[in-house]
């Protein structure tokens, strides 16, 4: 009970200043070609994984499609079917099928994502973020100055350097072993932002290596750091019960991403279960925009919108 609404409590924490903002529901799973209309506005656009949804949307699904909605207020589960048209209401969703509620952590998690996102928190290819250890947790603790990453065979040393979401260089050091330490006078990491890491390899004739490694690293407090490890732990021990409903991963995503810990939420993106879903690759694509153009630049990746609009004639 304690640990539920502590859940709760920082949740509600992560969002203030958000009460100006109406989202009272979020797209979770989809399928096909699946379109909403602003309350708003009068133009239909393509709807998203992890897009908000406002009071007075409309969602249409086309042939063969499927969107299904969590509303946040009473965490319950829409299905808008083929070819149906639905209205989103503050506590329904009309002319969609409830479906059975969601549980345990799940729920306390969907009922307080009432607002928009927190700005700034928001297969692979082969040169693709990874984690800095295989065991690395997507985060470190605060005041941790101490970094280590995966050895590269061949390298005689490397160049370990961090950047900011604005693409900025913060800091780079020349090593001999695959560690570094931050130097001590400079000021502490941000906490619950996101920052960019790279690896470059080199031989010994000082030549760089064709390997290399980067991916994203975030800082949090104790507090923070308990609190998303035991909520993320819940959500994915109600995933393996969901069956398959996709729902408590892209809740996970959203977890992540509220802490700031973008690693764990594009890994939890990537994952097998959501490839097919629609618009996975732009949700992803919105976070590698809140680590910068770098990231693109590193992942050799053209942004999904980019892409789509290059092919229309």
């Amino acid at each position: 009970m304690i640990r539920t609404f502590g859940i709760i409590a920082l949740f509600l924490l992560l969002l203030t200043g958000n009460a100006l903002a109406s989202p009272v529901g979020m797209a979770t799973e989809l399928t096909g070609k699946v379109e909403v209309r602003p309350a708003s506005g009068n133009n239909w656009k393509t709807l998203r994984l992890l897009d908000r949804l406002e009071t007075g949307d409309t969602v249409r699904c086309g042939p063969g499609a499927e969107a299904v909605l969590v509303l946040f207020e009473s965490a319950e589960r829409y299905t808008v079917s083929a070819g149906a048209t639905a209205v989103v209401e503050a506590r329904s969703v009309k002319g969609a099928s409830k479906n059975s509620g969601l549980r345990g952590p799940a729920i306390q998690i969907a009922k307080t994502m009432v607002g928009d996102r927190p700005s700034g928190f928001i297969a692979r290819p082969a040169l693709s973020h990874k984690r800095m250890t295989p065991q690395f947790s997507g985060w470190m603790p605060e005041g941790e100055r101490h970094f280590d990453w995966e050895a590269i065979p061949g390298a005689a040393s490397y160049s370990f350097t961090l950047f900011d979401t604005n693409d900025n260089v913060i800091w780079s050091a020349r090593v001999a072993e695959p560690k570094a330490d931050y130097p001590a006078d400079l000021p502490n990491f941000a906490l619950k932002r996101p920052y960019l890491w790279r690896v470059s390899a080199f031989g010994k004739s000082g030549k760089p290596l064709t390997e290399n490694g980067w991916g994203v690293v975030t800082f949090l407090s104790k507090t923070d750091g308990d609190a998303l490890t035991q909520a993320a732990k819940d959500l994915e021990s109600d995933a393996q019960r969901s069956g398959d409903s996709v729902t408590p991963l892209v809740l996970l995503a959203e977890l992540y991403r509220s802490y700031g810990v973008l690693e764990k939420t594009l890994e939890t993106l990537e994952r097998p279960q959501l490839e097919n879903q629609s618009g996975i690759r732009q949700a992803q694509d919105d976070v590698y925009r809140q680590l910068g153009s770098y990231a693109f630049l590193l992942a050799k990746r053209t942004p999904a919108d980019e892409t789509s609009d290059k092919a229309k004639p």
